[in-house]
């Protein structure tokens, strides 16, 4: 009897949320070292 390996699983996409939520954050982090603006439209 062998010991049974965790099947790899390859890894996960971060979904289209996930990704527009930490481009907006990386705007806002770069505006604040830069001490400028942005502006944020939500529709």
């Amino acid at each position: 009897m062998g010991v049974k390996m965790p099947k790899k699983s390859k890894p996960q996409r971060p979904s289209r949320d996930e990704f527009e939520l930490e481009e907006l954050g990386n705007a806002v982090v770069e505006a604040h070292r830069e001490k400028t603006e942005v502006l944020i439209l939500l529709g």
